[in-house]
This record gives structure tokens, C-alpha cells and sequence, in this order.
């Protein structure tokens, strides 16, 4: 399945993204709305929340699996943290400074708080660090800030994978650690929001463009035993408001896997399709920049005030969240530009 040259696009990491943001959107959609007490079936808030577990499972072996794909710890040490910053920083930037403009200085919120922690906003850990005392966090969530680690520690698991014992050993440390970390993780942290919690399933997602090379019975194979374990999890169902730990990553694995082997088919989309699929791809990060705002402050509050059933409201829902993610990708195309000329000039 090595179709593509090392840095080219793959319509199944594309695929696998757009549906990974799709269940973040339902996550927040659902829970906004049952928070707002509009009506939802009783099942749906579980459900939500083993999608969105699922979709954040995904981002973390979408994030892995993409820097090897494209060859970054090839590129050198410069040049790599220069490709990661002009990635995160410039949407992320300009979403904040509109949302602080609006709230901080038209509106005079958290006029108590320290100005030197926008500090941790300008470096995009402002949702990471939430839980050790308020800030001044607007959008990126706990995401952004874990991700963020990650790519700092990148060039050293890449120096690893190199090495089949290193990155062997490197895969058991991460898997105890995956293991035990729920379990010792300290107050206040939620250990699914650190990058220790994150670490086992990033490195797994460097161990995945091996999947997009492997012969397709192979990859069946595997898509087999994904299935076999996530079934194995389910089958002690159900759980109210919980899911067994690991079941997610199961069902991401699955879901990875099902890509690769549509990866032929996804080849010959037509080109309108496949240029679709590229273009709602790209907007990705975005969209999961602006999507939770747009929920909390317009949708839900305008639902509750004209008593819009949920169901009629995803769809529209999606849609505009995507129409603003390429606004907010467009608006900050100029930031990115002039970060790039100072990141030449250093």
C-alpha cells in the first residue's frame, strides 16, 4: 500500500481526520445542549462521550502517524519546531486576540486575573494549565496544550523508532505508563488531559504509517483483532455515563485500519470528491478551534430561545463550524506569513 511518496497526502489520513472531527462536534454538540436542558435521549450523552474519547484517540494517532508520514524529523531540529508553531500558532492567535478583544477589553472579564498569564496563551497552554488556577483561556482546550508537549518530545521518539530495541523500549515504558497513569495521576489533573496520559497512543500513531504500507491482508488481519478486542471490552455493557478504559483506542485502531484498506477506493474518488475531502481535512484544527464558542455563546442559547429540537440543529451545526474554521484559516493566513519571515530571520 506504499502508493504515495513519504510527504505526499493520503485521502485515508484526510478521512480519517474529517470523521475524528465529526465526533468532537457531536460530543460538545450533545452535551451542550443536555447541559441546556433541551431534549436528548438518554443514551445519548454516554454515547457522545465514547465518540468524543474515540475522536481524541484518533487526533493523537493522526498526530503521530502524520509527522513520520511527512518525513518531519528529517527536516532537522529548526526546522521542525518552525513547521509546528506556523501550524498551531497563527489561527490560535487570531482566535484568541477576537475573543479577548470581546470579552477582557469591551467587557472588562477577568480584570482581577495577572496580566502575565497571557503568557500561557500566547504559548497555546492556557487549557492545559487550567486546572492549576484560572486564566486567561479562551479556545484549544486541554487539547492544544497536550499536543503541544508532545511535538516538543517528538524528535526524541523519532531518534527512537530508529532503533528497533530503543523504540521497543520506548513502546514498554509508554505502555506502563498508559497503564498506571489513570490510577497515580495527582489532584487536579484528569490524566486523560496530560501529555503523560496522551504519550502511549502518540507514539502508537508513529507505528501506523506501517499500516499504510502493509499488504492488505495484513492490515485485514489486524482490522480483525481491533475488532476482536473492542468487542472483548464492550461485552461486559453497559456502563452508565463510563466505558471501559482502552475501548476508544480500539475502536480509533479500527477505524485506522478500515481507512487503510479503503485507501485503494479512496484513490479513485472522483477528483471533485477527493478535493472535498482534502479541503475539509485542512480545516480541521480550525474547526475544532471555533466549534465549542460558537456552540456555548450562538447555537445553544439560541435553540433554548426558539426551542429548536437538537436534532434538527447538527447538521447546521457542522456546516457553519467548517464555513468559519475556513474563515478563521483564512483570516490568519497574513499572521502565519509574517511569523514565517520572523522564524527566517532568527
Amino acid at each position: 500500500m506504499d502508493r504515495l511518496p513519504a510527504q505526499g497526502r493520503l485521502p485515508e489520513l484526510d478521512a480519517v481526520r474529517v470523521a475524528a472531527t465529526v465526533l468532537i462536534l457531536a460530543y460538545h454538540f450533545i452535551a451542550e445542549c443536555a447541559a441546556g436542558g433541551l431534549p436528548l435521549p438518554a443514551a445519548a450523552p454516554t454515547l457522545a462521550a465514547f465518540g468524543a474519547e474515540t475522536g481524541i484517540e484518533l487526533f493523537f494517532l493522526l498526530s503521530g502517524a502524520s509527522l513520520v508520514w511527512s518525513g518531519a524529523a528529517r527536516r532537522g531540529l529548526r526546522r521542525y519546531y518552525a513547521g509546528r508553531a506556523l501550524a498551531i500558532y497563527p489561527p490560535f492567535w487570531v482566535g484568541f486576540a477576537a475573543l479577548f478583544l470581546y470579552g477582557e477589553v469591551l467587557h472588562g472579564n477577568n480584570a482581577a486575573l495577572p496580566k502575565w498569564k497571557l503568557v500561557f496563551s500566547l504559548l497555546g497552554l492556557d487549557g492545559y494549565l487550567l486546572p492549576l488556577g484560572p486564566n486567561f483561556y479562551k479556545i484549544g482546550e486541554w487539547y492544544l496544550g497536550c499536543l503541544l508537549v508532545l511535538y516538543l518530545v517528538f524528535p526524541l521518539l523519532a531518534a527512537a523508532q530508529r532503533r528497533r530495541a530503543a523504540n521497543t523500549a520506548a513502546g514498554a515504558v509508554l505502555t506502563v505508563i498508559w497503564c498506571v497513569w489513570p490510577f497515580v495521576c495527582p489532584a487536579p489533573w484528569d490524566a486523560g488531559h496530560t501529555a503523560l496520559g496522551r504519550a502511549f497512543v502518540f507514539w502508537l500513531g508513529m507505528q501506523l504509517p506501517a499500516l499504510l504500507r502493509a499488504p492488505r491482508r495484513k492490515t485485514a488481519v489486524l482490522a480483525a483483532l481491533y475488532a476482536a478486542a473492542l468487542a472483548l471490552l464492550l461485552a461486559g455493557g453497559p456502563w452508565p455515563g463510563r466505558f471501559p478504559q482502552g475501548a476508544p483506542l480500539f475502536l480509533a485502531l479500527l477505524l485506522f485500519a478500515l481507512a487503510a484498506l479503503a485507501g485503494p477506493a479512496l484513490d479513485r474518488l472522483p477528483a471533485a470528491a477527493a478535493a472535498a475531502l482534502g479541503w475539509l481535512s485542512k480545516q480541521s484544527y480550525c474547526v475544532f478551534l471555533v466549534h465549542h464558542v460558537f456552540l456555548t455563546l450562538v447555537l445553544v442559547p439560541l435553540a433554548l430561545r426558539l426551542a429548536l429540537p437538537p436534532a434538527a440543529l447538527f447538521a447546521p451545526y457542522a456546516v457553519l463550524c467548517f464555513a468559519m474554521g475556513a474563515v478563521l484559516r483564512l483570516v490568519s493566513a497574513p499572521v502565519r506569513r509574517g511569523l514565517a519571515r520572523l522564524l527566517r530571520a532568527a
